[in-house]
């Protein structure tokens, strides 16, 4: 789901945006698809604003936008398009896979995900190179019943392509060799 049009940036007591330092002197802002989501250690209230002022300030080189970061983490979904996945013909040999359990490492999306799925059942596998692909898997017995649930609570907050599948064996062919050596069997 993509980056909504509508969104809530954390403000501070003072009216000024709430930011970390990041990298190079600029700052993170950050902002929420449902304005319930700020955590309370992040700003005191959240002004409503357009994708388009934040995606400006980002451009602008004033600050770097995160959207739906979890509470004690930095990163969430990044304001700017993300490029569509080239769909891999080849499959990926898994010494040039990793796995990551999703949490609310990933912002808050991942730790809604993390907290429907059954423990150790639901990872990111991306490639080891600079800038190679990804992708969200979550390992289900019910596949459907799990994503009748997950658009239930994810609601309107963005999120990556999330592959629900009933074992490895499922999963996409580029990522099928390099998930079954990871992940192994089917979580119980």
């Amino acid at each position: 789901m993509p980056v909504p049009n509508d969104l809530y940036l954390a403000i501070e007591s003072d009216g000024r945006r709430a930011t970390e330092p990041h990298d190079r002197g600029l700052r993170v802002e950050f902002a929420y698809s449902v304005a319930d989501d700020r955590p309370a250690t992040r700003g005191v209230t959240t002004r409503q604003v357009t994708r388009q002022s934040l995606l400006e300030d980002e451009r602008g080189g004033r600050f770097i936008v995160q959207v739906d970061v979890a509470e004690g983490h930095g990163d969430g979904v990044p304001i700017t398009e993300q490029q569509p996945r080239r769909p891999g013909l080849v499959p990926l040999a898994p010494s040039g896979v990793r796995a990551l359990e999703l949490s609310a490492a990933d912002g808050i999306w991942g730790d809604i995900v993390s907290k429907l799925a059954r423990p150790h059942s639901a990872w990111r596998l991306f490639e080891a190179s600079a800038g190679g692909s990804s992708c969200s898997v979550v390992i289900d017995t019910d596949p459907d019943g799990w994503r009748t649930r997950a658009v239930e609570a994810l609601g309107r907050r963005p999120h990556p392509e999330i592959a629900v599948v009933d074992s490895p064996d499922a999963v996409a062919r580029r990522w099928r060799r390099a998930a079954r050596h990871l992940l192994g069997p089917t979580p119980g």
